[in-house]
């Protein structure tokens, strides 16, 4: 290598080092203003608050047989055990605003609501709450289901969002415990 193609070489790894930092210092501020990781749980109320909206959990079950509509018995996959996750809310918005849903276990593994829980009767399936306005003639409460492996329990349920308008939550989740 000759002298000439050293001293590009030299000068081109910085060069490319504050290229990197630049480009990524973006990346890494647009993560701290969007993406979950500053968690909020309940007081003693049981209620946590996030910028004007509150949620609680009021309810996590577990899904056993069920009769379908043409009488059949329905149980969960082989292996798996499906939950009922019931959440309340308040707010204080006047448009509407979605969570999406992730629930650790036990042994802290992340499980998020499928698109398509297998077909459970009478259940309607989502994959994220509403955790924003309440209109008139909506209830309090938003449900969803969650599949975890046979024998493990739900210990949180989060509620999150990324979107980047105005109804997004920010850093900031709802860390709602399973008691």
């Amino acid at each position: 290598m000759n002298r000439r193609n050293r001293v590009a070489l030299l000068a081109l790894v910085p060069a490319l080092a504050a290229l990197g930092w630049s480009v990524g210092d973006g990346a890494y501020e647009g993560w701290w203003v969007r993406e979950p990781h500053l968690a909020v749980g309940p007081g003693a109320d049981g209620w946590a608050s996030i910028d004007g909206t509150q949620a609680r959990l009021d309810r996590v079950e577990r899904v056993g047989t069920r009769e379908t509509l043409s009488g059949e018995t329905w149980e969960p996959p082989a292996g798996y055990d499906v939950w009922r996750l019931v959440v309340d809310v308040r707010s204080d918005l006047e448009d509407p605003r979605y969570c999406d849903v992730r629930v650790l276990d036990d042994v802290g593994r992340i499980f998020t609501p499928p698109d398509r829980v297998p077909e459970i009767p009478g259940a309607y399936v989502s994959t994220s709450l509403s955790c924003g306005f309440v209109g008139p003639d909506e209830e309090p409460a938003d449900e969803t289901y969650v599949v975890l492996p046979a024998g493990s329990d739900p210990a949180q349920v989060q509620l999150f969002s990324t979107s980047a308008g105005d109804d997004a939550l920010g850093p900031h989740f709802f860390a709602l415990p399973v008691p």
